[in-house]
């Protein structure tokens, strides 16, 4: 291939995904590795500080070009049925910050710095719109935690010992 011809959007995502699959497999694979250095190396792949492939962003227009099955075999999940796609946690740190996405309870969102990547399935609770034929659902309250856990109690096993759930034991 020319350097100068442009890889398809799909082979792209698919090189920045196994580079960033093989590059985290490391710390597993090589026991000889200390904690601290195959987390060094972990956290490289994940921002990709090498610069390898870091210069690569994607928006959401890009990911729309993609087919149905490419999603799907990049690890987007459809969130509701309707080509809703939750995005994958590995491609975060390479989609440009911008709005355009919806939170889990129909919110509109943006991607940024702050974003929350607590993630399920290994997709974080932001989707876009991947068809944008299908009617965007309206918007509901997004409970807050507390609403969430109230009337919860929720535990935490510590030591072999049941505690309460405190987050300042977390921080």
């Amino acid at each position: 291939m020319n350097q100068k011809e442009e890889l398809p959007l799909a082979d792209k995502l698919f090189i920045l995904m196994a580079w960033k699959v093989n590059g985290m497999s490391q710390g597993s694979a090589y026991e000889s590795w200390s904690d601290h250095f195959a987390r060094k190396k972990c956290a490289e792949y994940w921002k990709d500080n090498t610069h390898q492939l870091g210069e690569w962003r994607f928006t959401i227009s890009d990911l729309k070009t993609l087919s149905e099955e490419d999603l799907k075999k990049l690890g987007f999940r459809d969130w509701d049925g309707n080509k809703h796609f939750l995005l994958p946690l590995w491609l975060v740190p390479n989609m440009k910050h911008e709005s355009g996405y919806y939170s889990l309870w129909n919110n509109p969102v943006a991607l940024t710095k702050d974003t929350d990547l607590d993630h399920r399935g290994g997709c974080i609770a932001l989707w876009f719109p991947w068809d944008d034929s299908k009617p965007l659902p309206k918007a509901e309250h997004e409970p807050s935690l507390s609403e969430l856990l109230e009337g919860v109690e929720v535990v935490e096993l510590v030591n072999g010992e049941v505690h309460p759930f405190r987050d300042d034991e977390h921080q």
